[in-house]
């Protein structure tokens, strides 16, 4: 989070009090399921994601709910995040793309401290912690999900990095998951316009990524 904050036109002022009043749940929403993409473990294992519920619970909390799925286990978790520091961007320093439709009136990052809980008496399960960054922009006092910069190879939003904690061992390994790329791991994306596994970590549960399912139902 601090090479994010010094090295990307992030200005140092907080802003947490200035964007108090809007609620992020809908921007956490935002992106369907099958374009959300997750590892966990040191051979990039893939996790899928869904979030089933959030509510923001005052100015800095929300509560939410999901599952997860690793190969065939399935596990419901609930939990919170934690707002941590709100920074916009510093006049011309995000990269707008040519011709774009959108004049935001500001364009920041959220940064939030997150744990989710598994339920304890379900297979293979623990807790999840971390921090998780949201992109966001702010138009005639509203806020979006920012996608002004879809169409570049290098998008994504809503990145969770972290670890898993397994309530059995107590052992934490790595896992992180976003929107459109996983955030934070080397040598493990070998898409270019889009995202795509390398070839060698295809094996841990990456065959049919591409075709969406409803496996939460």
């Amino acid at each position: 989070m601090n090479y994010f904050l010094n090295n990307y036109g992030l200005s140092k002022i907080e802003s947490k009090n200035d964007v108090a009043s809007f609620d992020f749940s809908e921007i956490l929403m935002t992106t369907p399921t099958s374009y959300i993409y997750g590892v966990i473990g040191s051979k990039n294992r893939r996790i899928q994601v869904k979030l089933l519920s959030i509510s923001k619970r005052n100015e800095n909390n929300y509560v939410l709910t999901g599952i997860t799925k690793v190969s065939d286990n399935l596990n419901k978790f609930e939990g919170t995040i934690t707002s941590r520091t709100i920074r916009f961007y510093e006049p011309n320093r995000f990269d707008m793309p040519y011709r774009s439709k959108v004049t935001p009136d500001n364009v920041g990052v959220a940064f939030f401290d997150y744990r989710f809980e598994e339920r304890k008496e379900d297979q293979h399960s623990g807790y999840f912690e971390g921090i998780l960054a949201v992109r966001f922009y702010i138009k005639d006092n509203k806020i979006f999900y920012n996608d002004i910069r879809k169409s570049a190879d290098e998008f994504t939003n809503n990145e969770f990095v972290g670890t898993w904690t397994s309530f059995e061992t107590g052992n934490s390994i790595i896992c992180n998951w976003g929107d459109y790329r996983v955030p934070n791991v080397q040598g493990f994306d070998c898409g270019a316009a889009e995202f795509a596994p390398c070839d060698e970590f295809i094996q841990y549960g990456w065959q049919d990524y591409q075709t969406p399912k409803e496996w939460w139902k």
